[in-house]
């Protein structure tokens, strides 16, 4: 029953999104939250598709859309989604700047959920909750592939809110965040995370806590869920993962780095064991039969709270597929993550 009295400007940055930037935009302009206080600022990263005529389409004088390519950048620039973030807010004109992902739908209780957490608590930098939505069109291997990613996801979410409550380390997802504009100034902005392509939400974490201790938070809230869709295939999954792994060279929080080392570490010595046992070791049965029950019990109960949570308890039935498939995935994208290119919105990026 509040009444909320922050202004808020919501940053889209988009490029070749026309599939999905209609939805996103309509969800953002059906918000409960009161429309005199909120803008939205549609940000074109040089798109070839109809992404821009789609936007153009929303006449509605709290839509304002700018073209990255108006600007002059630098001709060795590879972080554009920043770029373009940070072109965004010069030309916001409100104190709290919400960022969202042009593949996103808002629930519609979203601004107002997390503007009052905001108001509460005086929080400098908040994230929030971001669920997978398969699309009802995808069916065969690819639908069981979203499944899985789906419950790794929630996974990765249950992990985020608890590093954050915590403060054991910090996380958070592009897709629901929400920071001061004043803070933003203070701490830089982008400058000097700017040298990798992603990064634009935990590498600002990362200057937020150092600048603000103990004013980063983690919202976790139903009504402030933002939903976002899987990658298409076992290629985007590859590639989605990849860059998100590759702003870990220029992790600050020494705890991140350590726990997802242990992580990796403890997949490689389970991986090593496996080898060890199949070349005549059998007394290394014992020890794989152990981590593996562990691991499993461990992580059905902590997947059992996170869906229950998204309310996508049904994916559940997968458990056992998925814990096979992120086995490798970690193995595979923690070692590929660090050095090798990837492909995003056709543009090759390291």
């Amino acid at each position: 029953n509040s009444k909320p009295s922050t202004t808020v400007s919501v940053l889209i940055p988009a490029r070749n999104e026309a599939q999905n930037i209609g939805a996103c935009i309509e969800s953002i302009l059906n918000q409960d939250y009161p429309k005199e206080l909120y803008e939205i600022i549609v940000i074109n990263d040089h798109s070839t598709d109809e992404t821009v005529h789609i936007v153009e389409n929303f006449v509605d004088k709290q839509l304002c859309l700018i073209h990255l390519a108006n600007y002059e950048l630098p001709p060795d620039l590879v972080a554009f989604k920043k770029m373009g973030l940070t072109k965004g807010i010069e030309q916001s004109k409100n104190q709290l700047i919400f960022t969202t992902d042009a593949d996103c739908v808002l629930s519609s209780t979203c601004l107002s959920t997390i503007v009052d957490y905001y108001e509460q608590n005086d929080y400098k930098f908040i994230t929030g909750p971001v669920l997978f939505k398969i699309k009802d069109s995808v069916k065969g291997l690819n639908r069981l592939l979203q499944q899985i990613w789906t419950l790794d996801f929630a996974g990765m979410m249950g992990v985020t809110a608890a590093s954050n409550h915590w403060k054991m380390s910090l996380m958070s997802n592009g897709a629901n965040l929400a920071y001061e504009r004043a803070a933003f100034d203070r701490v830089g902005g982008f400058d000097g995370i700017d040298q990798v392509a992603s990064g634009d939400d935990l590498l600002l974490m990362e200057k937020f806590e150092r600048a603000f201790p103990g004013k980063t938070a983690f919202l976790k809230s139903k009504t402030a869920i933002v939903e976002t869709v899987p990658p298409e295939n076992l290629s985007a999954f590859i590639q989605q993962r990849i860059r998100w792994t590759s702003k870990s060279r220029v992790y600050k929080d020494w705890k991140i780095i350590f726990f997802l080392s242990i992580v990796w570490l403890f997949h490689c010595g389970l991986m090593w064991i496996s080898m060890l046992y199949l070349l005549s070791y059998p007394h290394f049965g014992v020890w794989i039969c152990g981590q593996l029950v562990c691991k499993l019990i461990v992580d059905a109960l902590f997947l059992g709270v996170c869906t229950h949570f998204f309310g996508i308890s049904r994916l559940m039935w997968i458990f056992l597929p998925a814990e096979i498939f992120q086995f490798f995935y970690i193995l595979i994208i923690g070692f590929l993550g660090n050095f090798k290119k990837y492909n995003w919105k056709g543009r090759v990026v390291r």
